[in-house]
């Protein structure tokens, strides 16, 4: 079963109109492994701080735009 964490982080990518594949391609990795990090499988700081900084990249430009 995803944890919490999982499935708040694969929200926000459907959310934002981002795949797991998108990601994977970006950073010369596997969907596999971008998958396995996103549930804890696995883990990777590059892949993790990665798609912190997306979700962080996208939370500013909606509290931008409700201003």
């Amino acid at each position: 079963m995803a944890s919490s964490r999982a499935i708040k982080i694969k929200v926000a990518l459907l959310q934002m109109g981002k795949k797991q594949a998108d990601i994977a391609r970006e950073l010369n990795v596997t969907s596999g492994t971008v998958c396995d990090v996103i549930n804890g499988r696995k883990k990777s700081r590059r892949v993790m701080g990665y798609i912190e900084e997306l979700i962080k990249s996208e939370k500013s430009h909606v509290e931008a735009a409700h201003r």
